[in-house]
């Protein structure tokens, strides 16, 4: 799975929130995940409407540890994101905002339009994630995007047991019997949830999308 790119890209985020009655925990993820991912980051992930928030990656390699963060945040509400892959001049004038010399941005935007109108309509798919990219890059992008509509539907399924569960055990690890005691639960309770879910295969999926992404911020090279 390869992209090319002859400048050094970076990754803007959009999430527009389903609902604005996830707003102030989102902006607390958003603070923690600042300092979390402060390395990653070139812009640092703000709310700029009660239902929106923007960001700048100049590494990808934990994107999706990022937005899982902030997922488990706002849930139950779903987040939509959009996110655009591409040049991003340097922002140097404070009064400035980074997103209006952004076309990572502008990727992102379009991204992210396209997920509020698919979820708004009685559509084929529906999608939480989808990623837009500069350059020639059509194939590998329908690719990720589809993977990220199976991932969608894999944790859409999850009942909120389940979701408790893979929450604590992709934040501590440590095996089942401490997520157990961590959660108050039987060890089975945890290992029927876990193969409810389809953990590992989804645990399998994160790490892919996490290897593909995290070649950005690498220099300008093939991915």
């Amino acid at each position: 799975m390869y992209f090319f790119f002859y400048y050094e890209p970076l990754i803007a985020l959009i999430g527009h929130l389903e609902s604005n009655q996830s707003y102030e925990a989102v902006r607390q993820a958003l603070r923690q995940v600042n300092r979390t991912y402060k390395d990653d980051l070139e812009e640092s992930c703000t709310m700029v409407q009660s239902n929106e928030f923007h960001g700048l990656l100049k590494c990808g390699s934990n994107l999706m540890n990022l937005m899982g963060s902030i997922e488990e945040a706002a849930y139950p509400h779903k987040i939509y994101w959009g996110i655009g892959i591409g040049k991003s001049k340097k922002n140097t004038n404070p009064a400035a905002s980074w997103e209006a010399q952004s076309r990572a941005f502008q990727n992102a935007q379009a991204a992210a339009d396209f997920l509020v109108r698919q979820n708004e309509k009685k559509a084929s798919f529906s999608a939480d994630y989808r990623i837009v990219c500069d350059g020639d890059h059509e194939e590998v992008t329908q690719l990720l995007n589809t993977v990220l509509i199976l991932l969608t539907s894999m944790k859409r399924r999850w009942t909120k047991h389940q979701y408790a569960v893979v929450a604590d055990y992709r934040k501590h690890g440590g095996g089942q019997t401490k997520a157990a005691a961590r959660l108050g639960i039987a060890q089975s309770s945890v290992q029927k949830s876990l193969a409810g879910a389809d953990y590992y295969a989804y645990q399998e999926v994160m790490d892919t999308l996490n290897a593909v992404f995290s070649q950005i911020g690498e220099g300008v090279r093939g991915i």
